[in-house]
């Protein structure tokens, strides 16, 4: 079965057709509040979620890939790495990245593992990753 061919429009859609076409296509997703998943949402409560959210349009549309343009980011990573270090009783040696999560934190993680595994066996020319 062939995928639906998908093309911008010749002309611009309003911003009401716009949320009224993502609200019709939404029905279509789980509802979570429901508790229908279990790992996919982490809900504290609504507080938190306005919380959330008011904190997300802060920052939308920055990019934490250039911390010279973006210095508020920059010191957000270097917080939350510093409170994880101290979670795991790290010292000023330990280091650490943010990722947006999901397939990029498990890439990151292996990617981790290969770099330190190559410098500590260098000996070990065709690894292997038991998943």
């Amino acid at each position: 079965m062939a995928r639906p061919k998908v093309v911008l429009p010749d002309n611009g859609i309003s911003e009401k057709e716009i949320l009224k076409k993502m609200e019709e296509i939404r029905e279509d997703d789980i509802n979570w509040k429901d508790g229908k998943v279990w790992s996919l949402v982490y809900h504290a409560s609504e507080e938190h979620t306005e919380m959330l959210k008011k904190a997300s349009n802060m920052f939308f549309s920055k990019n934490a890939l250039s911390p010279m343009a973006f210095p508020s980011l920059k010191k957000f990573e270097t917080e939350v790495i510093s409170m994880a270090v101290d979670l795991f009783g790290g010292d000023n040696r330990c280091c650490g990245s943010m990722t947006s999560g999901g397939t990029e934190s498990l890439l990151m993680a292996v990617k981790t593992y290969r770099d330190w595994a190559r410098e500590k066996f260098p000996h070990i020319k065709e690894p292997e990753m038991l998943v």
